[in-house]
């Protein structure tokens, strides 16, 4: 288990910060909308209560995990919030997976889905059609975000820095 101690002494690639906590997202959102990922734990029932009740007075804070169950508890704690599965990569799973998966967000009462870059295509045409939010990961370069934000989806970043994106969104 990382305790928060451990998790303090942590740093991101390429940088001297540590990973930024629930706390510093809510801190730093500033009315931004700020994606928090549940991840998979020991008591992962116990961490999504938690998250849900530090998120519970922040609306700009919208969870979302790979975990179906979670999602549907999440969903069901915040009514008024848009929760999101996201998605496992359709290589790993399978293309009948995936879609079932897809198919399963909407059920738990998910508002967005989140997949990978790779499944874009298949996944905004469902979320589209099926009145879904759509986040894209992991967007790394500036091409991939052309082509996320051309299907409709919301990037999730990592390693881009801010003048790069903003630079890149100025051209559109």
């Amino acid at each position: 288990a990382c305790t928060q101690q451990a998790l303090a002494r942590l740093r991101l690639a390429n940088g001297p910060d540590a990973p930024p906590t629930l706390a510093d997202g809510i801190a730093h959102a500033e009315g931004a909308t700020v994606l928090s990922e549940i991840k998979q734990s020991a008591r992962p029932m116990a961490l999504c209560r938690a998250v849900v009740s530090r998120i519970r007075h922040h609306p700009e804070i919208l969870p979302m995990s790979f975990e179906p169950d979670l999602v549907a508890h999440m969903t069901g704690a915040l009514p008024d919030r848009a929760c999101g599965l996201v998605l496992h990569l359709s290589k790993l799973i399978g293309p009948a997976e995936h879609r079932d998966r897809m198919r399963a967000a909407r059920a738990m009462g998910a508002r967005f889905i989140a997949c990978h870059f790779t499944d874009l295509d298949v996944s905004a045409a469902f979320a589209h059609s099926h009145g879904l939010g759509l986040a894209c990961w992991t967007v790394r370069d500036v091409a991939t975000l052309s082509r996320v934000i051309a299907k409709g989806a919301a990037p999730i970043f990592e390693g881009l820095a801010p003048e790069t994106v903003k630079a890149a969104l100025a051209v559109r």
